[in-house]
């Protein structure tokens, strides 16, 4: 089972070094700042080489279809997830 790890800037320094093929390590973004800085933390740690790395559109805050184009554009070996069951039940909807 895959460790999760929380705490932004501080966890990855602590951690960085540690991911392993087993990891995941997921990045929400808000912004094309939040994309710019996760995509600087993903190159400098090397993360793709080390683990399973996720990037999430905030929802409601960033179109999926416009973080989709900076990581087609950028060739950045990531995976792009949706948080589906907001699309599908919407935000109030809990345990689904």
């Amino acid at each position: 089972m895959s460790r999760q790890r929380y705490g932004g800037k501080d966890a990855l320094a602590e951690y960085g070094s540690s991911y392993a093929a087993q990891d995941e390590i997921k990045f929400i973004i808000a912004d094309r700042e939040d994309y710019l800085w996760a995509k600087s933390i993903i190159e400098s740690y090397k993360l793709p080489d080390r683990c399973t790395v996720l990037l999430s559109p905030a929802f409601n805050s960033l179109d999926p279809k416009a973080l989709a184009g900076w990581i087609l554009a950028d060739n950045l070996s990531v995976r792009l997830q949706l948080q589906i069951h907001k699309y599908i039940w919407g935000t109030e909807v809990r345990g689904v």
